[in-house]
């Protein structure tokens, strides 16, 4: 190839030009010329390129991201160089873009998410890479894809289940990745597929049910081996009547082998041993405790009784007692006096309150002590009511049985000065 002996560079080996517009390049075709160095960033300069074909040469260095200048561009060819660093987004700015091959390179780094928008793709190959980082979702809106080959790189995550729109997909291949998680059961709806290689992957769980004749009529070519998938080996695979190559070795099912595994180039391993139902139950004990407290918060450990007794008044110096309960209420109570019928009261709750104050008041005890637990020690409280767990008085207005004596000797009193009157009366009466 010789392009100096001639400055008419529309005549030059592997450029065209367009009839219509002489002078505009619309096709770069140098593959397989053994060219070196670098991809000029000036390799942007070409609005109406439709083609550029520079697959089989030894360029190095990166991408240059100029090359989404490249408006017209309809297909990019760049296998089988030399090439590093990352693929650049602008790629996704080609919005005529049908063919992006970058595979067999030293690309590093994540797939663009900025290729979904290149909605008129039909191919991506950009297999023998190393790419890594996971899929993006988005190619799963390029409907018209008919190939998407991403092998032999370090990608990770899981198969996206957007990829179940790429209605119109004909080869599908993720296999030599570093892919995990389970087969999407939305890939049955790739009813155009003939070849779909998952193998050398980290793949868990079954093979979809999905997987049948009814939505592969076409498939020929199903490799799921070195994988860690599971579970029996569904009997749907056989229903796909233009099967003529699965490989299912080395992944860990069980059970049955298909009828027709190990003829031809069925492989489908085993045998396996039978598959094992383990059904695990769990049990949840959910208990509510109901408390309704009276008067003064307490828990639903607490004991609470209560005795009547006579009117009684109750008062007491200006005191905040805390009584240490599970919700730890604090009841406050000022001195103010109040008469009331139910006054004793004993509670059993874990008191960590304690009243510094003494009092000194005349009380007689007249139903026993009340006695207050707290963390398993009692207190008795007295007569003289210097109480740990109530800093209340309590003080009763009169005893019944000093009534009582009063009365009889009054009565006695009162008869004997009326009879002695009537006696009177009946002397003075008879003179």
């Amino acid at each position: 190839m010789n392009w100096l002996s001639n400055s008419d560079y529309c005549s030059w080996s592997g450029i065209t030009c367009s009839p219509s517009s002489y002078g505009h390049v619309t096709q770069i075709n140098l593959s397989n010329n053994g060219l070196n160095g670098t991809l000029p960033a000036s390799i942007g300069d070409f609005p109406s390129v439709q083609y550029l074909y520079l697959s089989g040469n030894s360029f190095t260095g990166t991408i240059p991201p100029q090359i989404g200048n490249l408006s017209s561009l309809l297909l990019l060819n760049l296998d089988g160089n030399q090439l590093t660093g990352t693929i650049p987004s602008e790629l996704g700015k080609i919005s005529s873009l049908q063919t992006i091959n970058l595979g067999s390179n030293q690309l590093s780094g994540s797939i663009p998410s900025e290729i979904g928008n290149l909605l008129q793709l039909t191919l991506i190959n950009i297999n023998g890479n190393h790419l890594n980082g996971t899929i993006p979702s988005s190619l799963g809106n390029l409907s018209q894809l008919r190939e998407l080959s991403l092998y032999s790189n370090q990608l990770t995550g899981t198969i996206p289940p957007q990829f179940g729109n790429l209605a119109s997909l004909i080869v599908f291949n993720l296999n030599s990745n570093q892919l995990s998680g389970t087969i999407p059961s939305s890939l049955g709806n790739l009813s155009q597929l003939v070849l779909f290689e998952m193998y050398s992957n980290q793949l868990t769980g079954t093979i979809p049910s999905s997987f049948n004749g009814t939505s592969f009529p076409s498939l020929q070519y199903l490799y799921l081996n070195d994988n860690q998938l599971t579970g029996s080996i569904t009997s749907s695979l056989q229903t796909i009547s233009t099967l003529t190559n699965l490989n299912l070795l080395a992944n860990n099912f069980c059970g049955a082998l298909l009828s027709n595994c190990g003829t031809g180039n069925i492989n489908c391993g085993g045998p396996y041993a039978a598959c094992s139902l383990t059904t695990s139950t769990t049990t949840t004990t959910t208990t509510t405790s109901t408390s309704t407290p009276t008067t003064s918060s307490s828990s639903s450990s607490h004991s609470i009784s209560s005795t009547t007794r006579s009117t009684t008044t109750l008062t007491s110096t200006t005191t905040t007692p805390t009584t240490s309960t599970t919700s730890t209420p604090t009841t406050t109570t000022t001195s103010t006096p109040t008469t009331i019928t139910t006054t004793t009261t004993t509670i059993t709750p874990t008191s960590s309150s304690s009243s510094s104050s003494t009092s000194s008041a005349t009380t007689e005890t007249t139903e026993g002590t009340s006695s207050s637990s707290s963390e398993g020690s009692s207190t008795t409280t007295s007569s003289s009511h210097s109480s740990t767990t109530s800093p209340f008085h309590l003080s009763d207005s009169s005893d019944g049985s000093s009534h009582k004596k009063s009365l009889k000797i009054g009565l006695t009193v009162g008869l004997l000065g009326g009879l002695i009157l009537i006696l009177i009366i009946a002397f003075f009466m008879r003179k």
